[in-house]
């Protein structure tokens, strides 16, 4: 056949049918290009290289230079401002009675599980999906609390990490289940619960007092501060130290991912787990990049306007520590309006540049453990006896 076929029209009409006869083992993408025609003008090149260095640039006046000033001049970034509240008001959280109480009564260990994870999930409702609204039950609660708590893989999705079977006879899950089933009961869903926090949280202390033992109250609570400026997702840290940032940019990230691992230590993490890498990344640019969000935005405009005096009474920046704001300040005044889309701030980056920095540390991490690994077992040299008998 292939002889008949061989020249011709012949041949390119069987080949033709061939190959209307063949079968793709899998979906294949082609791309097309075409030619984009602009006009001398249409563009301003100048501004678009100057939005380049901004968004894409690692020294000052660059988005990244700011989030590396935020954590380098003594100052922790946070997702939202629920939590930037909690750690300015850290001393209103009786901790250690509360842990020790946990590990005491409820044989239980876990730092993540704090009164603040409480109160977090009893003051921010699940988001919808899909239009439609979170159920509402004293399982649902359960199991918010328990995934607030339990640490999954960093790769697991938020809804992939609910309980397992194995964790239902587990001491922490036994402690979500009796305080959801004192809110539930008492609350009509997600957005009245978070409407009445003290009154949940009074919920939870007649369940640990059922538990025995001497637990802090959590419904009483001293009231809450202010957060100036409202929405700031940044606090000032007492105990970070300063590092001066006049110097070699290149550093400035890995000196932010040494703050910050320093940090997640103190706090009592672990830096040899699996888990450690995550926290990390989360600890430089916040879970998702979104306490960018309003750095880049709102935190920056505020930066630049409010003069440092201002700022440090806002931050509760004593004044013999000025020189953290005046940097950080220094960082914000260097980062021009939007010169491209002539917009006053780039919160719509943060995406991008949280993904590009995410990338960078968790590189650079597993760089450090392997460096470590080889530091800590140095290879073997064997000297030939040969060597051992000359002369």
């Amino acid at each position: 056949m292939r002889r008949s076929n061989h020249g011709g029209r012949n041949a390119r009409e069987w080949r033709l049918r061939v190959a209307a006869l063949a079968r793709r083992q899998e979906e294949r993408v082609f791309t097309c290009k075409f030619g984009l025609e602009t006009k001398p003008g249409d563009i301003d090149f100048e501004a678009a290289a100057r939005a380049y260095d901004v968004t894409e640039g690692i020294g000052q006046g660059s988005l990244i230079g700011l989030a590396c000033a935020v954590h380098l001049s003594g100052f922790r970034l946070f997702s939202k401002a629920g939590d930037t509240r909690q750690f300015r008001d850290k001393k209103r959280y009786p901790a250690k009675a509360f842990a020790d109480a946990l590990r005491e009564h409820l044989k239980i260990e876990n730092r993540s599980l704090t009164i603040q994870s409480i109160e977090n999930v009893f003051a921010t409702p699940p988001r919808s999906s899909g239009g439609v609204a979170p159920a509402w039950s004293n399982d649902d609660l359960a199991k918010r609390l328990f995934q607030k708590w339990e640490e999954r893989s960093p790769l697991q999705k938020w809804e992939e990490r609910s309980p397992r079977v194995s964790d239902t006879d587990s001491p922490t899950f036994m402690l979500a289940n009796g305080i959801a089933g004192e809110v539930s009961g008492k609350f009509e869903g997600w957005n009245s619960l978070a409407d009445n926090v003290p009154g949940a949280l009074a919920c939870a202390d007649r369940y640990l007092a059922s538990r025995g033992g001497s637990f802090p109250k959590l419904g009483n609570l001293p009231a809450e501060t202010e957060v100036r400026p409202p929405n700031c997702t940044f606090a000032y840290d007492a105990e970070s130290p300063f590092v001066d940032m006049d110097g070699n940019e290149q550093i400035w990230l890995r000196q932010t991912v040494a703050v910050c691992a320093a940090r997640l230590r103190q706090d009592g993490f672990d830096s040899s787990s699996s888990q450690f890498q995550s926290k990390l990344k989360n600890a430089v640019v916040t879970r998702q990049n979104n306490g960018l969000s309003w750095l880049f935005g709102n935190g920056l405009r505020y930066l630049r306007e409010a003069d440092a005096a201002c700022i440090a009474e806002d931050l509760s920046v004593p004044e013999n520590e000025l020189r953290r704001v005046k940097q950080l300040k220094a960082f914000a005044d260097a980062i021009p309006a939007n010169p491209l889309f002539d917009a006053d701030g780039y919160a719509e980056f943060r995406l991008s540049v949280g993904g590009k920095m995410s990338s960078w540390v968790a590189n650079y991490w597993n760089r450090v453990r392997e460096l470590k690994a080889l530091h800590s077992k140095p290879p073997v040299i064997s000297i030939p006896s040969a060597l051992h008998d000359a002369k």
